[in-house]
Parts: structure tokens; sequence; C-alpha cells
């Protein structure tokens, strides 16, 4: 009987370039990871960017809140504008101006004194979660949003009627705000540079501001062209600024 001799395959062999086929050497996985890191920095930005639009549109609309409470108390109190804080209340200032609003009728939210982009600020939890203490003069005034002092007036001053505004389309009363000593926190006013409260810019070098006649405008770096060192003869924050004198 004649016999038959098969080829011997080598099964190992095979195998292992069957496998060396379909893995990725080295090289080639550094450049997947090389090529995923490169779309993710292109991507992470553009995300980023989006989601502060909408904080951007949040805190637009806590600032139309504010602006419309405005609009309500002068109203209600003879075209005046509220004041910066009422004596009546609490300890130290008393009660300042977004507590005002707070205990109006018209006001059921306190995160709106809260701007969206800043949460490592210290108080933002409290306002979020409504624990704000609006009687307690320090915490009080740490808002994220200030009324310019020379129209939301101190006590004691002669409460300033918004009729009176030159241009009040061009002049300031509400804006986004820093604590010159503390850059975490806003501040319940502001006026010239050299104040305790500033104006911020909380969105990308942006800012909102309302103005006089109730409309709303985001603004680039409006701590420097909104605020002068001394605060005088200056169209956006003084209401009666009719221009500079010929003298």
């Amino acid at each position: 009987m004649k016999k038959i001799f098969l080829p011997v395959v080598n099964r190992s062999f095979s195998v292992c370039r069957r496998v060396k086929q379909d893995c990725f050497t080295l090289i080639e996985l550094l450049v997947v990871i090389a090529i995923i890191a490169i779309l993710a920095g292109m991507l992470l930005p553009t995300l980023q960017q989006a989601r502060e639009r909408g904080r951007t549109a949040s805190c637009t609309a806590n600032m139309k809140e504010i602006s419309r409470m405005s609009e309500f108390y002068s109203n209600e109190w003879d075209g005046v504008a509220v004041q910066l804080y009422n004596k009546a209340y609490g300890s130290d200032s008393g009660r300042p101006w977004p507590a005002t609003f707070y205990h109006s009728k018209y006001l059921t939210r306190k995160d709106i004194f809260a701007c969206p982009s800043r949460t490592d600020w210290k108080y933002y939890k409290e306002l979020v979660i409504n624990q704000w203490g609006e009687d307690s003069a320090p915490y009080a005034r740490w808002s994220h949003y200030g009324a310019n002092s020379r129209i939301v007036k101190s006590p004691g001053s002669v409460p300033y009627k918004l009729s009176n505004t030159v241009n009040p389309s061009g002049k300031v009363i509400f804006g986004e705000t820093v604590l010159s000593s503390d850059a975490k926190r806003g501040y319940y006013a502001f006026n010239h540079k050299t104040s305790d409260g500033r104006l911020h810019n909380s969105h990308i070098k942006k800012s909102n501001v309302i103005f006089v006649d109730g409309h709303l405008e985001t603004v680039s770096n409006a701590y420097d062209n909104y605020q002068l060192p001394d605060g005088s003869d200056y169209p956006y924050l003084d209401p009666e600024y009719k221009g500079k004198s010929s003298k």
C-alpha cells in the first residue's frame, strides 16, 4: 500500500501572521491618539463657547428681570429710582436694593442676583438655593449685579427721578460687578474706578449692562470703557451729563 504524505501546515506561524496583520503597531497607536487629541483640542473651545453663550443668555434674563423690577418700583414710587439701601432694615448699611426688590410683591426668586458664569463665587450656592441673607448687610451686598450709585442713591440723598435723565438710552443704571478686594464676589453698587464695586467682564471680556430707559446691551470691557478714575464728566454714569463745558 502506497503511503501518501501530506504537507505539514505550520498553524502557529499562520495564526501569528494573522494576529500581526490585525493588531496596531505602537507607532500606529500613537498616531491615532495624536489625531484624537487634535480633534478634541479643536472641538473643546467650541463646546465651551456654546456653554458660555447659554450662561450669557441666562445672565441676560436675570438682568432683564432686574430692569423690570426697577420699572415696577419707579412706577409705584412716583418715578424715582430705588434707593441703594434702606436703613430701616437689618444692620450696618441696612437692606440693599436687591433685597428691596426681593421683598417686593413682584419678585419670588433670589437666584436672579447670581450670574451663572461665576459659580466660583463663595455665596453663589446660597443665592441659587434661596438661602441668601437678604436682611444681613454683608451678604445682601454680594450681588453679581450692581447699581450706578449716581442714580440709585444712598439714603439721605434726594431720590433721583429717572425722567430727569439726559439721554436715558445712553446712561447705565445696572451692570455686572466685582468687589475690588475680592474678584470672586460681586458688589451691589459701582461708580468710579476707585470705588469698592467695579463693572466686571463676566462673559469672555464682555458684560451685560442696563440703561435708564430699560434696554440691555452686552458690551466689551465695561470696566475700562464705563468707569473713569474719579467718575467725573462721564456720559455713561452721570445721569445729568450734557457734555463738557466750553470753559
